[in-house]
C-alpha cells in the first residue's frame, strides 16, 4: 500500500523476485508510465475503465505466455489520453479541459475527424471527479431504427434493457459525431437533457439523469445547425462547454513529439528493437499537412516501423 504499481514493477525487475507475467492498471496512466511498464517487462498497460472481454482475453495472453516459459512481449498499450504536445495550442487545449474537468456540464468537442476528439473526451472523464465508466456510444445503434430502445432502455415481458444513460451513470456518456446522428434520436437526447429525466420504453418509471454528457462534432457543426431545426435546438442546448481540437497541420511543433511517442509504442506491441527516426526524417514529417491528422501520423509510423530494417527511420523509408 506505500508504492504504486510502476515502483512495485520496477524492484522486481531490478531483484528478479517475480518470475510471471506482470499487467499493470491504473486510473491515472500517462504516456510516461506506460513507456515504462513495458520497458520495465510488463505484459501489458491497461487504462480503467476496461471491459471484462478485454482483460479476461488479457490475462489469457498472459498465461499463456507464461505456459511457454517465453518473456512475455508487451502488449498494445493504450495510448495517453492527455493530448500530446507542446505547442502553444495544445498547453491552452489541456488547460481548458482540465478547467471542463471540474464540472459536469455537458461538453462539446469539436474538430476534423482524426484529430483526436475522442481521446480528449477521455481525458476530459480521467481529470473528473466522476467514478463511474466512460461510455462511448455506438454510432450505428443511434443510426438504427431501434435507437430509442438503446439510448432509453426497454421493458417487456420478457426482460428489460438497460439504457445508455444509466449504463454511464455516475460516469460520462460520449456521443460520437453529433451531424450523423439521425433527428429521431437527436429528438430524444434533446428531451432527456430538457428534463433531466427519461422512461424505458414499455416502462412507466421517470429515472434521472445521472451521467456526465460529452458530444463530438465536425468543424462547421453551427453551419450545418442552420438548416436542420433539431440539431440547431441540440447545438445551444449542448455548447455549454466548448473545446475545439486544432488539425494537426496547424501545430506542425507537436509532430515530434507524436512521433516520439507512437515510435515507442509500436516496437513495444509487435516486440519489435526501437529505431529512432533521423532528423531529416523528422523535419519531412513536420512539414507535411496530414489531411487526415493524427490518424494518419500513426499510421505512417506504424509503416515505417514495421518495414524499416536499418538502425533508424530514415528520409528514404519515409
Amino acid at each position: 500500500p506505500d508504492v504504486d504499481g510502476i515502483t512495485l514493477l520496477r524492484e522486481w525487475s531490478s531483484s528478479g523476485g517475480l518470475d510471471c507475467p506482470v499487467v499493470i492498471m491504473s486510473g491515472h496512466g500517462t504516456v510516461e508510465t506506460a513507456i515504462e511498464a513495458t520497458r520495465l517487462g510488463a505484459h501489458d498497460f491497461v487504462q480503467k475503465p476496461i471491459s471484462l472481454a478485454r482483460l479476461l482475453s488479457i490475462v489469457s495472453q498472459a498465461l499463456e505466455s507464461a505456459k511457454s516459459k517465453q518473456k512475455p512481449a508487451a502488449a498494445p498499450a493504450p495510448s495517453s489520453s492527455e493530448p500530446i504536445g507542446s505547442s502553444a495550442l495544445m498547453q491552452v487545449l489541456r488547460s481548458k479541459a482540465e478547467q471542463a474537468a471540474q464540472h459536469e456540464l455537458t461538453v462539446l468537442i469539436t474538430g476534423e475527424k482524426g484529430s483526436g476528439r475522442e481521446n480528449l473526451a477521455r481525458f476530459v472523464h480521467e481529470k473528473s471527479a466522476q467514478q463511474g465508466d466512460f461510455i462511448s456510444a455506438d454510432l450505428g445503434e443511434l443510426t438504427a431504427e431501434s435507437s430509442r430502445a438503446y439510448l432509453l432502455g426497454s421493458e417487456s415481458e420478457g426482460g428489460s434493457r438497460e439504457s445508455l444513460f444509466e449504463q454511464a451513470s455516475g460516469g460520462t456518456l460520449l456521443l460520437p459525431d453529433l451531424q450523423e446522428i439521425p433527428d429521431d434520436a437527436l429528438k430524444v437526447i434533446n428531451q432527456v437533457l430538457e428534463s433531466g429525466q427519461f422512461i424505458r420504453e414499455g416502462g412507466n418509471e421517470a429515472r434521472s439523469l445521472a451521467c456526465r454528457l460529452i458530444v463530438t462534432a465536425c468543424d462547421n457543426l453551427l453551419d450545418r445547425a442552420q438548416t436542420d431545426e433539431m440539431l440547431r435546438q441540440l447545438y445551444y442546448r449542448l455548447n455549454v462547454l466548448p473545446l475545439q481540437v486544432p488539425p494537426l497541420r496547424d501545430r506542425p511543433d507537436d509532430v515530434p513529439d507524436l512521433v516520439r511517442f507512437y515510435a515507442e509504442w509500436f516496437p513495444n506491441r509487435e516486440n519489435l528493437p526501437y529505431r529512432p527516426f533521423s532528423v531529416a526524417a523528422h523535419n519531412r514529417l513536420r512539414n507535411h499537412s496530414w489531411p487526415g491528422n493524427i490518424r494518419e501520423l500513426i499510421n505512417v509510423v506504424e509503416r515505417a516501423v514495421l518495414l524499416c530494417e536499418g538502425p533508424e527511420i530514415t528520409l528514404d523509408d519515409l
